[in-house]
C-alpha cells in the first residue's frame, strides 16, 4: 500500500539538528522524512526511510521514493558528502534549486578554487595533483597547506614545513581518497597545494534565496595553528570589529556568488592575514556543523535559521519569498566546541564526568559511542563530542581554549 503524504520534503542531516528541521517543518506547512544510508543511528522518534543513495541509480532512488510518498516538494541536504548526489536526484524529480554544476564545484575543491582564483575572490594560491612525481617540476615555498580534493571537516589537512612532510602527508591523502571517498566515487581525486595564510579564522553561514544571501551567522575560530585542522572551537563574537564583519561578509558572498549559487546554504571558512584581508580557504554547500551551527544561530539572535533554510530548498517557497535580509547581531558570545581525543580503533567505553555540569555547558552531544570505530583525529570526518554552551561575558577570547579544554578531560575514552 502506498504511503502518500501531503507536502512531503526530504531531509537529509546530522541527528543533532532532527528535532529542530522537523519543528521547522511542520511550522512552515511540510511533512519532513528524514533519509538515513543505514539502519545505523537512527532516530525513530520522527519519520524516516532508510535509502541507500550511493548504491542504486538516481532514476531508481526517484521511483522508490515517489511510489511511497507521491509528489516531493523538496530536498534539503545538510551533509557535504551527499550534495551532489542529492542535487541528482532532485534534478531528476524537477525540484532542483540550483544548477548542478554549482554543487560539483563546491564539492571539488579544484574547481572550487579554479573559479575563485578566475574571478578574483581572494584565495589562497593553489597546486593541484594527483601523483606524487608531479612535485619534481614545483618551486615550493614552506610552510604549505596540503588537503584532500574532495575533504570535509578538515580531515586530510596539514601544514608542512619540509618535502619530506608534504610527500608523507599526500601518501596519507591518496590512501584517504581510496578508502573514506570510495562511495562518491572520488578515489583518485588527488591533492591540492596551497600557499599558507597564518592569522586569525572565521566562519560564515549564509542562507540563499535567487542569487541573494537573506541571512547570514558568523563564527570566529581564533588562530588554529595545525600541524593538524580538526574542527575545534567556533564562537559568536558580540564585539567583532565592524570592518572584518564587512569584509568576510563581502569575500564569503563573492565566492559562493562566483561559484554560481542561487538557493540554499553555504558554509564558508576565510583567514586573515597579515593586512586583515580576507582570503577564501574554502566552501560547501550546506549548512555548518551539519545544520547544528544554526541552533546557536536562533539563540544568539532570535532569527528563524531553520525554517529560512528549508524555504530556500523547497521551489514553491522560493517564489513567495519576495524580499527578506537581516543583519547579523549576535547577542552573546555562544560556542561549539568539538572535543579532541587521542587513539583510534574500536571503542570500548565513552565516559562523561561531572565538570561537565557547568552553567556555561548548554548541550553534549555524543557523536559515538561503544562499539563504534573512530579514526585518527585529523584523518577521517568522524567526530568523538561536542559541547556547546556561553562563554561569560566578561572572559577575555585568550581564555577561551584553556577554558573549554578542562571540560573535554572530562569526557574519557578507552578502546578494545
Amino acid at each position: 500500500m502506498i504511503n502518500r503524504k501531503k507536502n512531503v520534503i526530504l531531509i537529509f542531516s546530522e541527528d543533532t539538528s532532527t528535532q529542530y528541521l522537523y519543528e521547522a517543518a511542520k511550522k512552515i506547512g511540510y511533512q519532513p522524512i528524514f533519509i538515513y544510508l543505514s539502519e545505523k543511528d537512527i532516530d525513530s522518534s520522527y519519520p524516516y526511510l532508510v535509502l541507500d543513495i550511493f548504491d542504486s541509480d538516481t532514476q531508481n532512488i526517484v521511483n522508490i521514493i515517489e511510489n511511497q510518498y507521491g509528489e516531493i516538494f523538496g530536498i534539503v541536504s545538510c551533509i557535504e558528502q551527499l550534495t551532489n548526489k542529492v542535487a541528482l536526484i532532485a534534478e531528476a524529480m524537477n525540484i532542483n534549486v540550483n544548477n548542478t554544476s554549482t554543487y560539483m564545484t563546491l564539492r571539488d575543491k579544484t574547481l572550487m578554487k579554479s573559479t575563485w582564483l578566475q574571478k578574483n575572490v581572494k584565495t589562497p594560491q593553489m597546486f593541484f595533483g594527483k601523483t606524487i612525481d608531479e612535485l619534481t617540476s614545483l618551486t615550493l615555498e614552506f610552510p604549505l597547506i596540503v588537503k584532500p580534493v574532495f575533504g570535509a571537516g578538515s580531515a586530510g589537512v596539514k601544514i608542512v614545513s619540509t618535502e619530506v612532510e608534504l610527500i608523507n602527508q599526500i601518501k596519507k591523502i591518496i590512501r584517504f581518497n581510496k578508502t573514506v571517498l570510495n562511495k562518491e566515487a572520488a578515489q583518485t581525486s588527488g591533492y591540492l597545494i596551497e600557499e599558507y595564510i597564518n592569522g586569525r579564522e572565521y566562519s560564515v553561514d549564509t542562507i540563499w534565496i535567487n542569487g541573494e544571501p537573506i541571512i547570514d551567522g558568523i563564527m570566529s575560530k581564533g588562530t588554529p595553528v595545525g600541524p593538524n585542522f580538526p574542527d575545534r572551537l567556533y564562537f559568536t563574537e558580540v564585539d567583532l570589529d565592524q570592518k572584518i564583519k564587512s569584509d568576510i561578509l563581502s569575500e564569503a558572498h563573492s565566492a559562493a556568488k562566483a561559484c554560481q549559487i542561487e538557493n540554499g546554504a553555504t558554509h564558508t571558512e576565510l583567514r586573515l592575514d597579515e593586512k586583515n584581508q580576507p582570503y577564501v580557504i574554502e566552501a560547501a554547500l550546506r549548512p555548518g556543523a551539519g545544520g547544528s551551527f544554526y541552533q546557536i544561530f536562533e539563540k544568539t539572535s532570535g532569527e528563524p535559521y531553520y525554517e529560512m533554510l528549508l524555504k530556500s530548498y523547497i521551489p514553491q517557497e522560493i517564489m513567495r519569498i519576495k524580499k527578506y535580509r537581516r543583519e547579523w547581531k549576535p547577542m552573546e558570545n555562544l560556542f561549539w566546541y568539538n572535543v579532541s581525543y587521542k587513539g583510534q580503533g574500536k571503542i570500548k567505553e565513552i565516559k562523561v564526568g561531572e565538570k561537565l555540569k557547568h552553567e556555561a555547558i548548554d548541550k553534549i552531544f555524543l557523536r559515538k559511542r561503544a562499539g563504534d570505530y573512530i579514526a585518527a583525529e585529523g584523518e577521517s570526518f568522524s567526530y568523538l563530542a561536542w559541547i556547546t554552551g556561553c562563554f561569560p561575558r566578561d572572559m577575555p577570547k585568550k581564555q577561551y581554549f584553556e577554558f573549554l579544554e578542562e571540560f573535554e578531560k572530562d569526557i574519557q575514552l578507552s578502546f578494545y
